[in-house]
């Protein structure tokens, strides 16, 4: 009979077969076995003489295999963290990002200096998690998601559900913005902002959805298009955020400032110092 493998045995094993596909092999796999067991990752590391079952080990093989094919860890696991909480993830959404939680601080931050201002647009919300973070913050805020992908925005509903914000949301499936009304306070978009022919060459183009990660020729094509329809829908005293791609400042202010030449632009850094996120303030 074959004797059972016990937590630190599984993960000295997949550590050798993850150690070339990945960064931190260790914490990949200590990450992976505790969302299996359904523990904290600290727990693991503190219980590695604890035996798995066959179900359970059987599971994490499976995702170790998976894992040094190259498919991402949140893939894999099925969710993901962002802004402090645990998303459900699926390959046909991208996977949440660090940089992404600069645009959610500015929005955040501008809602709490206006408390009277309560309605945001969260554009392209793929998991749902800009809007979700958002609307956890703010109890009478309203938060309208959109996504051209029906089941990207059926994921991004049931992440609102299953961490108790849905009341504050509204989902529409839509081209950016071109059916609603407006006026929206807030205006949040992370749209695709990749250049065609670099997505080709990158990791994240074998993995993740090619219609949230491609912007045409220059990587600004949803950026205009959704440049050219926010006049419509903002007021005066609205802000705009929109995360943008490394070394696309320069274009994207000269759009901000061809459509809005009475409003405040910035680009702001992201902690490795590139450009990230376009802010213009109304």
């Amino acid at each position: 009979m074959r004797n059972k493998v016990t937590i630190g045995e599984a993960l000295r094993q997949a550590h050798r077969q993850i150690k070339t596909t990945s960064d931190s092999p260790n914490l990949e796999a200590q990450l992976m076995l505790a969302n299996i067991l359904g523990k904290q990752r600290t727990w693991v590391v503190a219980h590695d003489d604890v035996e798995l079952s066959p179900a359970e080990l059987k599971d994490f093989q499976s995702g170790i295999r998976l894992r040094r094919g190259g498919t991402p860890l949140p893939y894999i696991m099925g969710r993901w963290e962002f802004y402090g909480r645990s998303f459900r993830i699926t390959e046909e959404v991208l996977i949440p990002r660090p940089e992404t939680e600069l645009l959610v601080e500015e929005a955040i931050d501008y809602l709490r200096a206006n408390p009277g201002n309560r309605t945001l647009v969260d554009i392209g919300t793929g998991s749902g998690c800009i809007g979700v973070s958002i609307a956890a913050e703010f109890p009478s805020i309203r938060v309208y998601a959109t996504d051209i992908s029906y089941n990207a925005l059926c994921l991004a509903k049931e992440n609102a559900t299953k961490l108790g914000f849905s009341r504050n949301m509204h989902f529409f499936q839509m081209d950016l913005i071109f059916a609603t009304k407006g006026p929206f306070d807030v205006v949040c978009a992370n749209l695709p902002y990749i250049p065609s022919h670099d997505l080709k060459g990158l990791e994240v183009g074998q993995w993740e959805p090619h219609s949230a990660l491609d912007g045409g020729t220059d990587g600004l094509s949803n950026i205009q298009n959704l440049m050219e329809d926010l006049p419509r829908v903002t007021k005066p005293g609205s802000l705009i955020l929109m995360e943008i791609g490394a070394g696309m400042g320069v274009a994207c202010t000269d759009l901000a400032k061809k459509w809005f030449p009475k409003g405040k632009i910035k680009i702001q850094s992201d902690l490795a110092g590139r450009d990230r996120l376009l802010n213009i303030a109304l």
